[in-house]
């Protein structure tokens, strides 16, 4: 299980204040799924957490490190990126083997990635180098590089006891200022017939990687949502909803994007009616 200790000066100077302030994640069933969440690097800054002799949280074992490599113990927590680049570094210490003595494997390996889907090999994306230990009952603290970051992204740190060894350890972050990411370039008609199927996109941001972050809404009154939302393009490049229009009403389409830390959201006015001789898309409107 992975505890949080902080001191009670860094809480009350670093009290709520909206979305991307909180309090330190309690300690509960942390896994591959539910990570606790730092929205703030400064929380982050002198994480005090440990490892049991536990199961592996979640099998694929994600680490790229040299093979031959397993998973053993792992524990997770997840942060919000406050640059394109930065370190981490994690400084083990009092690590036992997984018998509880001294005379075993001893040590910790760790990889930070963007996860999709805690299920799947493909569901992983690493961002940074893959560390390993060496043997020893405290070992030397170790720097995770993370590069390709975007700001405002959820990232998961994945910190695991070699052959099953249970260590205590810190972590360090340099500070960093915190960029909050926007939706832009919401597109689609505006001007529009009743009756008619319409296509409404949003460029996609990757601080919001998956479908699930994006949240559509339509008013009634402008007309009803065919189906999900679904991805376009190979980066994918936005996000995208089908509509069947009702009107003839005026209103906004409007989208959000958000994860654990953050949110965003954008509008487009929308105008429904009939249109006397107006041709919009190589249909007619008459009143």
């Amino acid at each position: 299980m992975l505890r949080l200790l902080h001191s009670l000066v860094v809480i009350l100077i670093l009290l709520p204040l909206g979305i991307n302030a909180q309090e330190p994640p309690s300690s509960g069933d942390e896994g591959c799924t539910d990570p606790p969440v730092f929205c703030s690097l400064e929380l982050m800054n002198g994480y005090l957490g440990y490892m049991e002799s536990t199961a592996p949280d979640s099998p694929p074992c994600p680490l790229t490190c040299p093979p031959p490599v397993s998973c053993d113990n792992n524990v997770w927590f997840s942060f919000e990126a406050g640059a394109t680049s930065q370190t981490l570094t994690i400084d083990p210490f009092n690590c036992t083997d997984n018998a509880g003595g001294t005379t075993g494997s001893m040590g910790m390996q760790g990889e930070v990635f963007q996860i999709t889907d805690c299920d799947t090999p493909g569901g992983f994306t690493s961002v940074s180098n893959c560390f390993q230990t060496p043997s020893s009952p405290d070992p030397n603290p170790f720097t995770l590089n993370l590069n390709g970051l975007t700001p405002g992204g959820i990232y998961t740190v994945m910190l695991d006891g070699l052959n099953g060894s249970n260590c205590e350890f810190t972590v360090t972050v340099p500070p960093l200022q915190g960029v909050d990411p926007e939706l832009t370039n919401l597109t689609g008609p505006t001007e529009i017939c009743p009756g008619l199927p319409v296509q409404y996109c949003v460029d996609h941001n990757a601080a919001w990687p998956t479908i699930e972050e994006y949240t559509f809404t339509v008013p009634s009154s402008l007309g009803v949502q065919i189906g999900n939302a679904y991805f376009v393009g190979a980066g994918p490049d936005q996000v995208c909803i089908d509509v069947l229009t009702a009107g003839p009403a005026t209103g906004n389409i409007t989208v959000a994007g958000f994860n654990e830390c953050n949110a965003d959201d954008i509008a487009l006015p929308i105008v429904i009616a009939n249109l006397d001789d107006v041709e919009i898309d190589t249909f007619i409107c008459f009143g």
